[in-house]
């Protein structure tokens, strides 16, 4: 069996940042890491995100970013950063009433959407699997669990958490990091 293709949805903190450092020690090279920009990211978000970057290029890695495209109304083919969607509907992301409809159209879709035009994945579909792996330490099993539970395309690929695989709760990833 082919070595999984292994895709990283990067969320830019310290946990993602510390899979994908505590990987390349390990010796595995993910083959896309993926950050879904709201729009509305901190600047000291931006701003890590060039270092890291940087940094990742230094070692033959690319950080692809995206976004949530509309793909209907007037808005059709367009990007609306976060705040000016809020604004825009009078509204608030929907993670201040508890949902998670903000994390699935501003983050989730965007880089399911992302993976599933790459030709590598395309293309992996037809010899292995496809990993997505994502930044739950191991202080956080239970998130990691409620993820792989509700993958919605398990044809497609399989969710893991390697750092709660690994027992790297957040004390590791932040020594990892350093």
């Amino acid at each position: 069996m082919a070595d999984p293709i292994i895709i990283i949805n990067y969320g830019g903190g310290t946990n993602s940042t510390a899979l994908i450092v505590e990987a390349l020690i390990r010796g595995v090279r993910p083959d896309l890491i993926v950050f879904a920009d709201t729009g509305s990211e901190r600047p000291e978000t931006y701003d890590y995100l060039k270092t890291f970057g940087a940094w990742l290029a230094a070692r033959g890695l690319t950080l692809h970013i995206t976004r949530w495209i509309r793909v209907l109304g007037a808005l059709k083919g367009q990007f609306l950063p976060l705040h000016e969607w809020c604004t825009l509907h009078k509204s608030v992301p929907s993670k201040a009433f508890g949902l998670a409809g903000c994390t699935s159209k501003w983050k989730q879709q965007p880089i399911d959407r992302f993976v599933r035009e790459r030709p590598v994945v395309v293309e992996a579909h037809t010899r292995g699997p496809v990993e997505r792996w994502i930044g739950y330490d191991a202080d956080e099993p239970e998130r990691a669990a409620r993820m792989a539970a509700k993958n919605p395309a398990p044809h497609l690929w399989t969710w893991r958490a390697p750092l709660v695989e690994w027992d790297m709760g957040r004390d590791e990833c932040i020594s990892v990091i350093d």
